[in-house]
This record gives C-alpha cells, structure tokens and sequence, in this order.
C-alpha cells in the first residue's frame, strides 16, 4: 500500500498528525492517519484488534519521518 509523496511530507512536518483504528463491518479494523481532521491514509480492514491498527499507523508515521530526516541529513552532507 504505497504512500504518496505529498502525504508523506505532510505526515513528516505536521505536529497535528493522530493514528486511529476503527471498527468494520467485517469484524477487522482499518488503520488511518489523520491531519487537521481530515484522512490522510487508510488501510484495508486487516487488523484484528484496534490497537495493532493504531500501533501499525504509529510505525508508518515513525518511519516516514526517520526516512525524512535522514534525506534531510544526507543533504547537509
């Protein structure tokens, strides 16, 4: 599921950036990051608990801005 890279920019300098996992009617949860109230990704209902959703939402945003900042990083080089 890939992230475009404007969504990544946003979720790398926003400080408003919340993770979520909600209900679906299959009985699985969807994970989402959220910015200023609005989705900015969401993924197919695949998890089984609302707080692997919102662990898993918590690790892309981490590791979106690691790889952010170490782009940054390698330009001051």
């Amino acid at each position: 599921m890939p992230i475009k890279g404007l969504t990544c920019a946003i979720i790398a300098i926003r400080n408003d950036i919340i993770v979520n996992g909600s209900p679906h009617k299959n009985g699985k949860y969807v994970g989402s990051i959220i910015s200023n109230g609005k989705a900015l990704f969401n993924t197919e209902p695949i998890y089984d608990t609302m707080e692997l959703a919102i662990e898993a939402m918590t690790s892309v945003v981490e590791r979106i801005r690691q790889a952010s900042q170490e782009r940054r990083d390698a330009s001051f080089v």
